[in-house]
């Protein structure tokens, strides 16, 4: 695995990225890109985004793991728009990216999916494997600010998405939104953040916690059912078991549609931590239902 740290420039600051780029990227086919970002709280390296992404990078896929503080989640989801487009252009036979997130990043991952697999510019097209694949190399822990410029800044800029103002990379596949314990409402409050969830048109699975404070599960599951309803189901009709997950996952799956899929774990705090289990215990499940996942709908 080959471990990248470099910087994308946004609104003159740069956000911190993390790129593990698996050993035998030139021969694996399909290319997958999952990104990966953090709550309101924390960074790209919060130890379970970490654990996430080397597991992904070891099993063949690209991880792009990146930190973006702040609470305006427009903000946070034009952020992510523009980090997608960064790595499209470095990486540019992507043959498919998913989009995912811990709690706010969630939801920034699911509005950064909806708006670019909306985009005209779907589905991609075919891209040589021979460009700017070599072309981003390990950064520097200490450079100049006209070093930082000259590598990291995504130029030029086209025109912006009247959505989420940003700009849209080239060409993006998106196959799939991860959401790990997606603030549904607030602790104790009423008002839903469902609308990316009722916009989504991609497969998407939600790994939450049955104590979650911030993600009641049968509301969750009933505006699954809402959003998929006119869906075409898909292959992840038929995991409504653990079938194919080891007798040690900790995840009971819910597959209510097609095309969205709830990984609930008993006891569990929107942390994902339990009380009387080992976090790395916790982790290793939420790794195995993703990778699972993953394979259920990759083309």
């Amino acid at each position: 695995m080959v471990v990248i740290d470099t910087e994308v420039s946004i609104d003159k600051k740069y956000l911190p990225m993390t790129i593990e780029v698996p050993s035998n990227w030139e021969s694996i086919s399909p290319k997958i890109c999952v990104f990966l970002t953090h709550g309101a709280g924390g960074d790209k390296d919060f130890h379970q985004l970490v654990a996430l992404s080397i597991k992904l990078a070891e099993s063949g896929y690209m991880c792009a793991r990146f930190t973006c503080k702040g609470l305006n989640i427009k903000y946070r989801t034009r952020a992510y728009v523009e980090v997608v487009r960064h790595v499209c252009l470095k990486y540019s036979s992507l043959t498919g990216c998913v989009f995912a997130g811990r709690s706010m990043g969630s939801c920034a991952a699911h509005m950064a999916a909806n708006c670019i697999s909306k985009s005209p510019n779907q589905p991609k097209s075919e891209i040589s494997d021979k460009h700017s694949e070599q072309t981003l190399q390990p950064a520097k822990r200490k450079r100049k600010h006209s070093e930082r410029n000259s590598k990291c800044d995504v130029k030029p800029k086209p025109d912006l998405c009247e959505n989420c103002h940003a700009v849209h990379p080239p060409s993006c596949n998106t196959l799939g939104v991860i959401c790990l314990s997606y603030p549904l409402h607030p602790v104790g409050g009423k008002e839903l953040r469902s609308q990316p969830i009722l916009e989504a048109n991609v497969p998407v699975i939600f790994l939450s916690g049955t104590n979650d404070d911030m993600c009641d599960l049968p509301t969750l599951e009933t505006i699954l059912t809402t959003a998929f309803s006119n869906q075409v189901s898909c292959k992840l009709t038929q995991w409504k078991n653990k079938s194919d997950l080891n007798s040690t996952c900790l995840f009971k799956i819910n597959t209510p549609t097609g095309l969205g899929c709830i990984a609930s774990l008993d006891n569990a705090i929107h942390s994902l931590k339990v009380k009387g289990l080992d976090d790395d215990v916790v982790i290793a499940s939420v790794c195995e239902v993703v990778l699972s996942w993953l394979q259920r709908i990759l083309p």
